[in-house]
């Protein structure tokens, strides 16, 4: 009897066990999805829909909730543009996620991904060389429940070089039941592809500005100079790789000068990939900066 009684309370300590540990993995993906799901070929297709994941339901696939303002003859190098990822539910569900990766034919990481609210997005790894290839939810930005049925992140990305051709934003996105578990949840894919510009490098003669930074790369000391073609001068900022502005070196402001430069201490800021930020009025255009 002593014996029955030992072997019952093993099988409830283990069943217990094996019900934190589905929740713990489900309350922990509630923080952003682990790297390298969202249904790429060259990351063998896989997404949260694995077994001893989110599989409750076989693998679905959405066309269209992945938007851009890219134009429709494709993208222009160095320029930067807002991608828009949108979940859909037929329910008030209050829960969902999202991972996404922009890629090359050739399945290389694509031109540079800007995090412009870290407060419901993040990186999906800090493991360089890939601390910048996938962006996905944070745990405030899995939750609708103040738009139920539906959830929206958006992030800014800047085009690749020239000559890079067509990139395929891949995604992947949990509508989920919100029982702290990964049971119940359904896992959608989607993609979103944008051809190159036929037109090629961005003709910085259209521009109303000419920006030149130095040196490049850049330690303890930049130059940022503008050449203005107009009166306008733009609101200009120092971001980090999140889109924090860090510096502001001028203000968008009507100018009687043609042309400025920026001395800017840099001294005290880690190594890594930053960017220079120009506003004017809702055009915002991004030059990607390396400081050692």
């Amino acid at each position: 009897m002593k014996t029955s009684v030992t072997v019952f309370a093993l099988f409830i300590t283990v069943s217990l066990l094996i019900v934190q540990s589905f929740n713990q993995q489900g309350f922990t993906n509630v923080s952003g999805a682990p790297a390298g799901r969202v249904a790429s070929p060259f990351e063998g297709s896989i997404t949260c829909n694995v077994s001893g994941c989110h599989s409750s339901f076989p693998l679905g696939s959405r066309p269209g909730w992945i938007t851009s303002n890219i134009p429709g003859n494709g993208y222009v190098p160095g320029q930067t543009y807002t991608i828009t990822a949108t979940a859909v539910s037929s329910t008030t569900c209050v829960r969902f996620g999202f991972e996404m990766s922009p890629q090359t034919s050739s399945g290389a990481n694509a031109g540079t991904i800007i995090i412009i609210n870290a407060t419901l997005t993040h990186f999906a790894s800090a493991a360089a060389p890939n601390n910048m290839r996938w962006i996905t939810h944070t745990l405030t930005g899995s939750s609708a429940a103040s738009t139920p049925g539906t959830k929206t992140w958006n992030f800014d990305w800047t085009a690749p070089v020239s000559g890079t051709g067509t990139v395929t934003f891949y995604g992947a996105f949990n509508r989920a039941n919100n029982s702290n578990s990964t049971f119940g949840d359904s896992i959608f894919t989607s993609q979103l592809v944008v051809p190159e510009s036929p037109t090629g490098i961005w003709d910085a003669a259209n521009s109303d500005y000419l920006l030149t930074v130095y040196p490049v790369p850049a330690s303890e000391q930049m130059f940022v100079n503008i050449k203005l073609r107009n009166n306008l001068l733009p609101q200009i900022q120092l971001t980090d790789i999140s889109g924090r502005a860090i510096r502001n070196l001028a203000d968008a402001a009507t100018s009687a000068e043609q042309e400025y430069t920026f001395d800017v201490n840099i001294a005290d800021l880690d190594a890594g990939i930053y960017f220079i930020r120009m506003i004017q009025g809702s055009s915002v255009s991004v030059r990607k900066i390396i400081i050692l």
